[in-house]
């Protein structure tokens, strides 16, 4: 690999760096790494390179948006590790203001918002093509597989999809009411029967 010429003036030295923008000396800690370059550094700090950058973002923002939307699309598994350790990130650094974001972003959304991201969590978590989530929401005409009722409960706008905890097999989409009352009887067909008894004197 061929290394960029760097003037001696802005090569580190002894830990310590010039910058070529601001021309102050500074850590070596407080500049990017560039496998190209003399000394293995970016030649302007971070400062100077954040103000660059914020600066072609907004010179360019639609392409750079739409350059983004295009790798993300290429590279979902990708894409969401790096959203998960970017939450992760600001949930170790400020743990209450992370909440409150995540409190105002929720209640902004509208009711089909929040079927969208219950639709979209169902598909990550059980493995469900799209194409089956709505082959199950049409075959129980939009109501709860158990009561037949509509959304209800905590939450109150979206289906729960429930599933067997051993083979986890999609069973169907439930209410939040029954989708609590299974579990908690464990899932267990001779429980339910002995509440049904119970129930029925």
């Amino acid at each position: 690999m061929t290394r960029a010429y760097r003037h001696p003036d802005y090569v580190a030295v002894d830990g310590m760096k010039r910058c070529r923008k601001c021309e102050e000396s500074q850590s070596v800690s407080e500049y990017y790494s560039n496998k190209t370059s003399a000394d293995g550094y970016q030649s302007v700090c971070k400062a100077c390179f954040r103000v660059k950058a914020r600066a072609n973002y907004y010179a360019n923002r639609e392409k750079i948006i739409e350059r983004v939307r295009i790798w993300q699309l290429e590279h979902p598994e990708r894409t969401r590790e790096i959203r998960r350790q970017t939450a992760a990130r600001r949930r170790a650094a400020d743990p209450e203001a992370a909440r409150a974001r995540e409190r105002a972003w929720r209640a902004a959304w509208s009711p089909e918002k929040k079927h969208q991201e219950n639709r979209r969590t169902a598909l990550r978590r059980y493995g469900l093509a799209p194409d089956q989530y709505d082959e199950l929401l049409s075959k129980q005409n939009g109501r709860c597989a158990i009561c037949d009722g509509p959304p209800n409960g905590k939450g109150g706008l979206y289906f729960h999809v429930d599933h067997c905890h051993t083979s986890g097999e999609v069973r169907g989409l439930l209410c939040h009411y029954c989708n609590t009352a299974i579990g908690s009887f464990r899932d267990d067909p001779a429980l339910l029967r002995r509440a049904i008894a119970y129930l029925e004197g």
